[in-house]
């Protein structure tokens, strides 16, 4: 996800660790982005959170309800492959996650 700014950012990402919506986030800024059929460039911030599938439509309104932009873009990317470097740590978050979204329903 991309916002204004890397405050923007920050602000989105503690809300929704606050919130176990996500595990982790990390904040990358800037980022250019360029724009296909257009000769206009941005720089925005963008942010990458890690969680959970199961709580990706959890994510979606929470964000768009804080987001700056009238439509934010929300992207999951699947991923087949890979080293994680805290297996342990990623295991523990997301089975906190799992847990604290199920008694939230209660």
């Amino acid at each position: 996800m991309t916002a204004s700014n890397e405050n923007e950012v920050s602000d989105i990402a503690i809300d929704l660790l606050e919130k176990r919506l996500i595990a982790c986030a990390n904040v990358i800024h800037p980022r250019r982005s360029i724009y296909f059929g257009r000769k206009n460039r941005g720089q925005e911030t963008l942010l990458l959170m890690k969680a959970e599938r199961t709580l990706f439509n959890k994510r979606g309104p929470r964000t768009s309800e804080i987001h700056g932009y009238e439509a934010p873009e929300v992207l999951a990317i699947d991923i087949s492959a890979g080293k994680h470097p805290h297996p342990e740590w990623w295991d523990e978050e997301d089975q906190k996650l799992a847990i604290f979204q199920r008694l939230r329903r209660t």
